[in-house]
C-alpha cells in the first residue's frame, strides 16, 4: 500500500544485547575486602553496590603462566566468584602474596597532586583485574568482547596503577629522581655542547634499568599506556614515589612523568651529542615511548614490532583498543566459533581505518617494502613521518590539541580472486602539475622569505619500495627521511623524469588534517601498473603541503594556483581503482 514504510528487523547477537545494557560498565569488577569477582547486574550493580567506583591495574604476567604440571605446588591467588581457574604464575616473577598486596594497595585513591592540609584520599574497594574480570579460559564469548573493551573500562577507572614488578621502590625512587634531573638539564647541555660523558652514560643506564621492567616490553600495557597516559608508577611492592614540592603540595610519579623525561631526550636528538646519547634515543624508540609521546593511535601501532604478545593474533587484539575498534572475537558481530589469524585481523584494522579514517589511514611511510596489493595497509612496519607527527594526534588520547580530519577521498577494501586490495574513489593529479603549484608558492613574494636550501614547500615522504631504488631517497641502510630543503627538491625532480609518462605516475587526493594553527592537505603518490589484465596503483610514498599559505585572513592569496593546491580545479580528475 501507498505510504505504508516497512521496518526491516534487525535480530541483535546476545553480546551485542548484552554491550548495549553495559554501556561503559565492565562486565566484572573485584571487590577487594573480600576478594570476590562480582558480575555486572542490570543498574550497574556489583554485589551490593550501584556503579561503585573503581580503580585498575596494568601489569603483565602471560609470558610466566604456569602449565599444569609445572611447579604444582605453586598457588594461583585466591578469588573468589569466578568459574575459571585464575593463573599461577612463576614465583620467581611474582608470588601470589605480592601480588595480594599489590593488589589491596591499588584500591587507595592517590592523587597525582594533594594540596596541603587537604585529606582527599578515598578508600576504593573495587578493582578491575583482568584474572579476575575477564574469563581466562578463553573459550568464552564474553572474554573476547571484553578485550574489545579496554577503551571505556580504563577511561572510566578514577586511577589506574602501572606495576613494574622487577624494580624494588628504593631503586625505582632513586632512578627516577636520577631520570628526572638530568633530562631537565640535558636540553641546556645539548645547546651549549658541554654535556658531560658521566651525565650521558647516567641518563642511559638508568633509563634502560627502568625501561627493562617487562611492563615496557608487553604489547597489552602499551595500549593500556596509551588509553592512560597517566597512570601512576608502582614499584614491586606496590609502592609509589611522593615528591612534597615548596609549597608543600604532594605529587605521586606518573608514567607522564617518564615520558616527560623521553621528550627532553626526544628534543636532543638532531643534537651531536656523543654515545652513549644515540642509544638512549633508539632505546627511548623501540620501547614505544617517542610513539605515546605523539598521542596517535597510528603511530603506536607503528611501534608495536618491539613489543611482545603470547599469541600471533594478539599482535592486534592487544592494540585494537588504541583506535577504539573491536576485530575479530572481540567483536559483537562475531560469528560463534570462528577464529580470525593475525593477517585477517590487519585487514579488518585496515579496512576500519580506510572507511572510517581515509586520511589518517595513509599518513605513513613503509620502512620495508610492501607486499604486493598490500600497501594501502599500515603495519607495524611503517612509520609516522617527523613532520606529520603533530597532525595525527587521536581523539581517544588525552592531547592538548585534536587534529580534525576533512576527507576528499573514499577508501575501501575490495576482493579480487580472494585476495584483499584497497579501492580508492576520488581525484588523482600528475605530479609535475602539483610540483609547479607548489613551486609557484616558494617563489611568491609573500612567502619567498621562507624557503631556503634548507626549507620547501611540497614534502615528499617516499616509501622503500623497489621502483625508488635509484632514487635520492634510497638508502642501503634502510627508510631514511629525506631532509627538507634541497634534498627535497632534488627528489620532486628526480620523481618527475624517472616517470616523464603522463599516465603512470599521480597523486591521490586524500584530503586535509588540521590543528588549532595549522592545516595540512596531504596525497598518495602512486604509480600505475599492470598484471596481466588486472590495472592497479602502487603507493610508494606520502606527499604534503601546507595549505596555511593560500589564504590571508580568509581571503585568498593571489597569484597562487588555488585550485590545485586545494584539489579544486580541472588538474585533478575523478577516477576509482584498485591501488596497493
Amino acid at each position: 500500500m501507498a505510504g505504508v514504510q516497512h521496518a526491516t528487523a534487525v535480530t541483535l547477537t546476545a553480546i551485542e544485547l548484552e554491550d548495549q545494557a553495559l554501556g561503559d560498565w565492565p562486565r566484572r569488577l573485584l571487590h577487594v575486602p573480600s576478594m570476590t569477582s562480582h558480575e555486572w547486574q542490570p543498574g550497574n550493580i556489583y554485589g551490593l553496590v550501584r556503579e561503585p567506583t573503581y580503580n585498575a591495574l596494568t601489569y603483565t604476567w602471560g609470558r610466566w603462566r604456569l602449565g599444569d604440571s609445572e611447579q604444582p605446588w605453586v598457588k594461583a591467588i585466591r578469588i573468589q566468584g569466578v568459574s575459571w581457574e585464575i593463573p599461577r604464575i612463576d614465583p620467581r616473577r611474582f608470588t601470589a602474596a605480592q601480588f595480594a598486596s599489590v593488589i589491596q594497595k591499588a584500591t587507595q585513591s592517590v592523587p597525582q597532586w594533594k594540596k596541603p592540609g587537604v585529606d582527599i584520599s578515598e578508600e576504593i574497594e573495587y578493582l578491575w583485574l583482568d584474572m579476575a574480570c575477564i574469563d581466562q579460559r578463553g573459550s568464552n564469548p564474553k572474554s573476547a568482547a571484553e578485550i574489545g573493551r579496554q577503551l571505556p573500562i580504563f577511561k572510566n577507572a578514577r586511577q589506574v596503577f602501572s606495576w613494574l614488578h622487577e624494580l624494588p621502590s628504593v631503586v625505582l625512587g632513586r632512578v627516577l629522581t636520577e631520570v628526572d634531573r638530568m633530562t631537565d638539564e640535558l636540553p641546556n647541555l645539548a645547546a651549549s655542547r658541554s654535556a658531560p660523558a658521566p651525565v650521558l652514560n647516567a641518563i642511559y643506564q638508568n633509563l634502560s634499568l627502568i625501561l627493562d621492567d617487562p611492563w615496557f616490553s608487553s604489547l597489552w600495557t602499551l595500549q593500556e599506556a596509551f588509553l592512560r597516559p597517566d597512570c601512576i608508577l608502582f614499584s614491586k611492592e606496590g609502592k609509589t614515589r611522593i615528591t612534597t614540592l615548596g609549597s608543600g603540595a604532594v605529587r605521586h610519579d606518573t608514567f607522564l612523568d617518564l615520558l616527560g623525561c623521553c621528550e627532553n631526550v626526544l628534543f636532543c636528538e638532531s643534537s651531536s651529542l656523543p654515545e652513549p646519547f644515540g642509544k638512549t634515543v633508539s632505546l627511548v624508540k623501540e620501547k614505544g615511548l617517542a610513539a605515546v609521546l605523539t598521542f596517535s593511535a597510528l603511530a603506536v601501532y607503528t611501534a608495536t614490532s618491539h613489543r611482545t604478545s603470547i599469541k600471533d593474533e594478539d599482535r592486534i587484539y592487544g592494540i585494537q583498543q588504541v583506535f577504539g575498534f573491536r576485530l575479530g572475537t572481540s567483536s559483537p558481530l562475531h560469528t560463534p566459533g570462528t577464529q580470525y589469524t593475525r593477517e585477517q585481523l590487519e585487514i579488518q584494522l585496515g579496512e576500519q581505518l580506510l572507511r572510517n579514517h581515509p586520511v589518517l589511514s595513509q599518513m605513513h611511510v613503509f620502512t620495508e617494502p610492501a607486499r604486493e596489493g598490500r600497501a594501502f595497509l599500515v603495519t607495524p612496519n611503517s612509520t609516522v613521518p617527523t613532520g606529520l607527527r603533530g597532525f595525527v594526534r587521536s581523539d581517544i588520547a588525552p592531547a592538548t590539541t585534536e587534529c580534525k580530519e576533512i576527507p576528499l577521498v573514499t577508501l575501501s577494501v575490495r576482493y579480487v580472486e580472494s585476495s584483499p586490495w584497497g579501492y580508492f574513489n576520488g581525484r588523482v593529479c600528475a605530479f609535475p602539475q602539483l610540483r609547479e603549484a607548489c613551486e609557484r608558492v616558494e617563489g611568491h613574494s609573500l612567502w619567498e622569505s621562507r624557503f631556503d636550501e634548507t626549507h620547501n614547500y611540497l614534502v615528499l615522504e617516499p616509501d622503500v619500495s623497489p621502483e625508488l631504488a635509484s632514487s635520492p631517497a634510497s638508502s642501503s641502510s634502510g627508510y631514511v627521511s629525506v631532509p627538507r630543503g634541497h634534498p627535497q627538491r632534488n627528489l620532486a625532480r628526480w620523481f618527475a623524469e624517472a616517470f616523464q609518462e603522463r599516465n603512470r605516475f599521480f597523486v591521490l587526493l586524500l584530503g586535509l588534517r588540521d590543528t588549532d594553527d595549522q592545516r595540512v592537505v596531504l596525497g598518495v603518490l602512486m604509480i600505475s601498473r599492470q598484471k596481466q589484465n588486472f590495472t592497479y596503483y602502487h603507493r610508494v610514498g606520502l606527499c604534503w603541503w601546507d595549505a596555511t599559505l593560500t589564504e590571508i585572513g580568509g581571503e585568498r592569496v593571489p597569484g597562487l594556483d588555488y585550485g590545485t593546491l586545494m584539489g579544486r580545479n580541472g588538474v585533478w580528475e575523478k577516477r576509482h581503482g584498485y591501488f596497493g
